[in-house]
Formats: structure tokens, sequence, C-alpha cells
């Protein structure tokens, strides 16, 4: 029973995983500008049709956008973020340059949280229905809601 309920989890993650794979390319491609003017203005390059072509060739934008989807998707599984357009550096080495500051931050912010929400919650559980507990109603629901753990 329970590895039936688990499977049944699994395969629930994957059309998630699907959609916010389709956001993530949608989101990128979206993004102002276009990618082969920004190489070539980054470059210091002269931004006219026959460069911009030639870009847009290079990363592949010249292709229909179902086949960018799918070359992008290949590319992210094998955890190929390709080249920062601005640094032309690997993007996956720029986050990880970048990720200890990340996590100190959120676990600093998650800690400073838990300090805060979980005095109140007490407070507001041995005052139920009490005005305290309806003050400080007010500023429980500020808390990130990824601190509830039931």
């Amino acid at each position: 029973m329970r590895t039936k309920y688990i499977m049944k989890r699994i395969l629930q993650i994957i059309p998630m995983l699907i959609v916010v794979s389709i956001v993530a390319f949608t989101l990128s491609n979206l993004s102002t500008g276009s990618a082969a003017e920004i190489t070539i203005m980054n470059e210091g390059g002269q931004v006219n049709t026959d460069t911009v072509a030639a870009v847009n060739k290079e990363l592949e934008l010249d292709k229909p956008l179902y086949i960018q989807y799918f070359s992008w998707l290949g590319r992210v599984c094998h955890l190929n973020l390709g080249l920062s357009y601005r640094s032309k550096q690997p993007v996956l080495d720029e986050i990880m340059y970048r990720f200890p500051a990340t996590l100190n931050l959120a676990l600093c912010a998650t800690a400073l949280s838990i300090l805060i929400a979980v005095p109140m919650a007490i407070i507001s559980a041995k005052y139920k229905n009490k005005w305290i507990d309806h003050f400080l109603g007010l500023f429980l629901p500020l808390e990130p809601r990824f601190l509830i753990f039931g």
C-alpha cells in the first residue's frame, strides 16, 4: 500500500516538471532584448542584420521554438546551462560561485523567521481566542508558508 502511494506521488512529479520546464524556457525567451543583440553588444560588435543572423544561427535561435525547447531541455538535463551573455563564463560556474552567499542568506532568513514565528505561535496557542491571539494572528500570516511542517 505504501509503495503504491510513493509510486503515485513520483508519477505526479513528471507533469509538474514538464510544466516548470516549459515556463522556465518561455520566461527565458520573453526576456527583454534579443539574445543575439545582447551577445553582439557585449562583444563590442556592430549590431546589423548580418551579425544578428550569424549569432542567431550560432545560438540556434533560427530554429522553430519547439526544437529550441527540446535542445534546451537536453542541455539542462546534462547540466549544460550555456554561457552567460554578459560574462561569457559557464552559467553553472556563475551559479556555483554565488551559491554559498545565497545559501547563507536563505539559512539566516529561515532561522530568523523560525525564531520569530515559533514563539508567536506558542503564545497564540496558549491564549487561544484572547486579544493577544487575535493581535498575533495579524502577523503570523506574514511568515513564509514553507515553515508549516504539517
